[in-house]
């Protein structure tokens, strides 16, 4: 399995039942990344890529909330709690410390 696999089951695991409970709109999600966003284009672009290849289409299914820790660890709390303020649909980690700190802040 690949990333973007990893990420379309994580996705269609934790959007596709609240699709059905959700308010009237795009879903939110929150993506949490350990680098910076210059470093995390493809992983994006892989995201973007296997969403449209679902029929998801940004903006009209979902939103995307992109969060980058820099390198810094210590600012996954930080970043999580900001993501969280967004309400969003699934929070997307790419590391077990961010994981760990999604786990804390929900």
């Amino acid at each position: 399995m690949n990333r973007r696999d990893a990420l379309l089951a994580l996705l269609a695991l934790g959007v596709g039942p609240g699709l059905v409970e959700a308010q009237p709109g795009p879903a939110r999600l929150a993506f949490i990344g350990s680098g910076s966003a210059e470093g995390g284009v493809a992983n994006v672009a892989a995201l973007r890529d296997g969403l449209r290849e679902n029929a998801l289409a940004e903006g009209r299914d979902y939103v995307l909330d992109l969060f980058w820790a820099e390198g810094h660890y210590e600012r996954f709390p930080t970043l999580l709690e900001a993501a969280l303020g967004r309400r969003p649909a699934i929070i997307l980690v790419a590391t077990i410390a961010s994981a760990r700190a999604a786990q804390q802040a929900t």
